[in-house]
């Protein structure tokens, strides 16, 4: 009996010490599993994109990840512990406003607040703040933070773009007509409008380039901001309109400040003579909020119109003038160019029996021929060497751009056609037509030679001049491919005697 009930007792033991072994081994698993959940958390915590941290209530830092000190600018992840939240807020009003929701409701989330960083810069974040309680009381404050600084500067950049012009910076045409929507719902009255338009501008486009009449443009603007107060909606309404919104503006004061205008457009062009601004302007006023904003923007369009068409001759004359002036004054080929050739044109044309009429159009030619380089850059022409393919295309362009300034002017207008095929060449391959033979202009055949003559017995930056024989052996050599051969001819057989007459430098 005795040995049965130490053997059941042996068995017992046995059943417990197992039991014990099983829920040890139960506990160590448990407490393997949590282990390995709190590393996967921390992984998650520490390597996260956004800028996790760990606070005591009173606002300490008791834990944070390395995007958290990145982002405000900490060296360190141990550098930001024990430092405070509050500090984190250029707003000293915000960090105890989220404090106290916190303690209401436990969560806040997706909120934007705005943060600073350590050297004071500020940034704009989303955050989610979550509250540990126990027993009702804030035990520790878990915070997410996303920087959306670069977000929010592209969303104001787009709605800056949505209503504003990207080369002057004023009001585009879209935001002006919801402004005359918003005055025609309200009925505000009076209200004025002004109309500007710049004269000229695709002649400047075409002839200097879309930088110089960009240029113009953006001065325009300028001018046009000075003159508005606050209160006015400057837009940039078209290429080259622009157009002002005017509350509380009677026609009395609309007249007033267009006088204002065009003595800010004097005084521009006092001061900037190489390119000359001009405005054309008309304004309308809306009395009574029966009559609609655009029957008042049609009125004040049709006042610039009118302005326009008096203009449109008297600036162009201007512009070709401002060009002429500014070709002069660059002064890329040597002293006495055009004279020069006013002479030589003129001996061939006599020794070929041009008519006399011919022979005056021709020295006209002589001198306006090259107009067209004042919309060549610089460094084009006055490089000192061969110039590269792209740049032989630009040079040609100035064929094209002083046939358009020619065809602007009265005075010039007989020679634009010329002008534009003065380097066409006989066999066909000039530019920028590629005629050949007698579809050349004979006029612009005598220039050819003449041109071509002078430009090889004067020096250039980059060589010496010729002398008359060898120039005159290279005329011979390109006769019937580059030159006419007749009128090679005829001008090898007078350059001895031009050559020992020239002109007379000019005073």
């Amino acid at each position: 009996m005795s040995q049965r009930f130490i053997v059941d007792g042996n068995d017992a033991l046995t059943d417990l010490t197992d039991d014990v072994n099983e829920m040890l081994a139960t506990i160590e698993g448990a407490q393997a599993q949590l282990r390995q959940s709190e590393a996967e958390y921390r992984y998650l915590f520490d390597e996260a994109l956004t800028a996790n941290f760990i606070a005591a209530p009173d606002g300490k830092i008791l834990l944070c990840n390395r995007t958290f000190a990145e982002m405000f600018g900490y060296p360190s992840v141990n550098d930001v512990l024990l430092s405070h939240l509050a500090h984190l807020f250029p707003d000293k009003q915000t960090y105890p406003w989220l404090l106290e929701s916190i303690k209401k409701e436990k969560k806040l989330e997706h909120f934007e607040v705005e943060m600073v960083t350590l050297d004071q810069r500020r940034i704009n974040v989303i955050k989610i703040m979550v509250g540990l309680f126990a027993e009702g009381q804030l035990q520790q404050i878990i915070g997410y933070i996303h920087d959306v600084t670069e977000r929010k500067r592209t969303e104001g950049r787009l709605r800056y773009l949505g209503i504003h012009d990207i080369l002057t910076g004023l009001y585009n045409r879209s935001y002006f007509e919801q402004e005359m929507d918003i005055i025609d719902k309200e009925g505000f009255a009076p209200v004025g409008i002004i109309v500007c338009d710049v004269d000229g501008l695709k002649f400047v486009n075409d002839t200097l380039g879309h930088n110089q009449g960009d240029h113009l443009l953006m001065e325009a603007g300028k001018i046009l901001r000075k003159s508005f107060g606050t209160s006015s909606i400057l837009s940039r309404i078209g290429g080259d309109e622009f157009a002002v919104l005017l509350p509380n503006t009677d026609e009395a004061t609309a007249a007033l400040i267009t006088q204002q205008i065009r003595k800010k457009i004097a005084a521009y062009n006092e001061q900037n003579r190489e390119l000359p601004l001009s405005l054309s302007i008309g304004y309308a006023v809306r009395t009574v909020p029966s009559i609609s904003m655009s029957d008042v923007f049609k009125e004040a369009d049709n006042n610039m119109y009118r302005e326009k068409i008096h203009h449109r001759q008297s600036v162009r004359s201007e512009l070709v003038q401002t060009l002429t002036k500014a070709l002069e004054a660059r002064d890329y080929l040597t002293q006495g160019h055009a004279e020069r050739l006013e002479h030589f044109v003129t001996s061939l044309a006599k020794a070929a029996n041009l008519p006399v009429k011919s022979i005056a159009d021709l020295q006209l030619l002589a001198e306006f021929h090259d107009i067209g380089k004042v919309g060549i850059p610089d460094y084009i022409l006055n490089k000192p060497g061969p110039l590269t393919e792209q740049e032989k295309t630009v040079m040609q362009r100035h064929c094209e751009i002083g046939y358009r300034i020619a065809c602007a002017s009265q005075d010039l207008l007989p020679i634009a056609d010329w002008i534009l095929k003065h380097h066409e060449w006989w066999n066909g391959s000039g530019y920028p037509l590629g005629l050949k033979g007698d579809e050349i202009p004979l006029e612009c055949r005598v220039l050819a030679i003449a041109d071509a003559f002078d430009a090889m017995t004067n020096d250039r930056p980059y060589r010496k001049g010729m002398t008359v024989e060898t120039a005159c052996a290279e005329l011979a050599k390109n006769a019937g491919t580059q030159f006419d051969p007749y009128l090679i001819k005829h001008f090898l057989e007078i350059i001895p005697n031009i050559s020992a007459h020239p002109p007379k430098p000019p005073l």
